[in-house]
Order: structure tokens, then C-alpha cells, then sequence
């Protein structure tokens, strides 16, 4: 899991970079959307859950052979509290058997 939360925390830096330069207020909260994808659709559900309980707005779908997990709660995107929410539901995703996709979140200016 560590090693997931270290790619996504690489991939993250470019575009922290983008959204400096163009004036976003990264400590300030926005909805982010995370995306996972399960097997089967009972993993899903059960993860989907996990996050509601965790404050998550969630939904479930079918995407080609596999089910679709789509996570949104408003957070901030500093490097702590970004590393803080991966940890969080990529702890999730994993323990269901789950492939965490990435994220994606509106600019705050």
C-alpha cells in the first residue's frame, strides 16, 4: 500500500506545481474525487461503504468488466493532508482487494 501512496504522492507533484502557478489555494478545501476499481462487485460495495463511513460521498458502477468506486469529499491538497487522505482510502481500497486509480479536484482561487 505504502508504495501506491508514494506514486500517487510523485505523480502529485507536477501538478501541485500547475496549480501554484496559477494561483490555487491548496489549504483551502475543495470536493476531490477519487476513483478505484474492483472484480467484484461485492468488494465494491463494501469498500463504497467503508468510505461513506468515513464521510465520502460514493457511488457504484459498472465500468467494462470491473465496478467503478467514485469517492468526493471536500479536502485540502497540501502535501500533508493529501498524503493524510491517500493513506486513508487507499487503506480502503486495498483492504477490499481494489486498484486505486488517482484522484481529481476542482482549482480554489
Amino acid at each position: 500500500m505504502s508504495d501506491r501512496i508514494e506514486q500517487q504522492m510523485r505523480m502529485w507533484v507536477p501538478q501541485r506545481e500547475q496549480r501554484e502557478k496559477i494561483g490555487d489555494r491548496l489549504d483551502q478545501p475543495r470536493e476531490l474525487d477519487h476513483f478505484s476499481y474492483f472484480r467484484r462487485r461485492k468488494a465494491a460495495e463494501a469498500a463504497a461503504g467503508e468510505l461513506a463511513a468515513l464521510g465520502f460521498r460514493v457511488s457504484v458502477s459498472r465500468r467494462g468488466l470491473k465496478h467503478g468506486v467514485e469517492a468526493s469529499r471536500d479536502d485540502v491538497l497540501t502535501d500533508d493532508g493529501l498524503r493524510a487522505i491517500l493513506t486513508e482510502v487507499i487503506g480502503v481500497v486495498s483492504s477490499h482487494g481494489g486498484e486505486y486509480d488517482g484522484f481529481g479536484g476542482t482549482i480554489v482561487q
